[in-house]
């Protein structure tokens, strides 16, 4: 009766076997693994360049204008401050966490830097140095939340976003700042020669960060912490340190986002930077960078900003009425996410 069961019981394995074999080797896996494996050859990078290019394709078929010279420059004037935002945002998203306070350190950094120059206009220096310290600050309150207190990095951030938007808006009483020297929009909106003065310092911004990340023991270390952070530990990497640094490398890039957007409009706006937030994160995944940690780089959090650009241009180039440009961008972050996510966990059961 025994050997009944027993020889019962291998059938039934044996027929499970064959069904999960079956199923691994059926039509729709296979062509499934096909499809997404062949985009897990690709560097996120390069999927997400792919992605692009086939928006600029579409909108330039739909839009005759859309490739003309002056509505590329204008794409690249507009998320300027997105992408040096995005660039402080991918050190964080690399070590495991991310920033949700980075709009409201933009807005207070503007109204800085607009009360100090419209008390001492010439002391451009001194407010943009003040500036860059309340960033810094900012980034030293969360990453000390983050590491020291265990506080996690959403519950942290987002309490941060809302402290700093009160203080602004509590200082200003609501209040826009301006009347400081119309002198400084060079800064938001000049050129020197041909070259816009806030594209150049995006550039700049991503020369040193890619420096930083690739050839640094600091970036090594940025890594190792998002990938794992006992091994990191265990390997004598000041965990703590690391992300407290990201933290401020993050609130830093926030503030001087926070300048550049300050000197193109001439007003410090308490509402300034709303949502810069979230554009900076999706453009950092889009890019590459994992929210799990320790996968990502600055060239590919590039091209995500310039996908968002396109998308935002292109949308408002073809007539889609503003009220459903942020659904169908959010749509299209959805669609871009989700083949990356898709193809690597086919290929990795593959």
């Amino acid at each position: 009766m025994s050997q009944e069961f027993i020889s019962s019981k291998n059938d039934i394995h044996a027929s499970n076997d064959s069904w999960v074999d079956s199923e691994k080797t059926s039509p729709a896996r296979t062509w499934s693994n096909f499809i997404f494996g062949k985009f897990h050859l690709l560097s996120s990078l390069t999927l997400t360049s792919l992605i692009l290019i086939g928006m600029v394709i579409t909108f330039s078929i739909i839009s005759p204008h859309f490739l003309s010279k002056a509505n590329i420059y204008n794409i690249l004037e507009q998320n300027v401050v997105f992408g040096i935002m995005a660039c402080g945002m991918a050190f964080m998203i690399i070590t495991g966490g991310f920033d949700l306070s980075v709009g409201s350190t933009a807005a207070l950094t503007g109204m800085v830097v607009a009360y100090i120059l419209k008390r001492s206009p010439e002391a451009l220096l001194i407010a943009t140095l003040a500036g860059l310290g309340t960033g810094a600050l900012a980034g030293l309150c969360n990453g000390l939340l983050i590491s020291k207190v265990g506080i996690n990095p959403f519950i942290t951030t987002f309490g941060m976003m809302v402290v700093i938007r009160g203080m602004v808006f509590g200082f200003t009483e609501g209040q826009s700042i301006y009347d400081f020297p119309f002198k400084y929009n060079i800064i938001g909106m000049g050129k020197i020669g041909v070259f816009s003065i806030p594209l150049m310092i995006w550039i700049f911004v991503v020369v040193v960060c890619y420096v930083i990340l690739r050839h640094s023991k600091f970036g090594q270390y940025v890594y190792a912490v998002g990938g794992n952070e006992k091994v990191a530990h265990l390997s004598g990497v000041n965990v703590d340190g690391i992300k407290i640094l990201a933290a401020i490398v993050c609130g830093i890039l926030a503030s001087l986002g926070g300048i550049v957007l300050v000197f193109r409009v001439m007003s410090a706006l308490p509402q300034a930077g709303t949502m810069y937030e979230l554009y900076a994160i999706a453009a950092a995944v889009l890019g590459g960078c994992s929210l799990k940690g320790g996968v990502g780089s600055v060239l590919g959090t590039v091209i995500g900003v310039l996908l968002l650009g396109v998308v935002i241009n292109g949308l408002h180039m073809v007539g889609v009425s503003a009220y459903w440009e942020q659904t169908i961008t959010g749509l299209i972050i959805i669609f871009a996410v989700a083949i990356g996510v898709i193809s690597q966990k086919i290929s990795s059961k593959a």
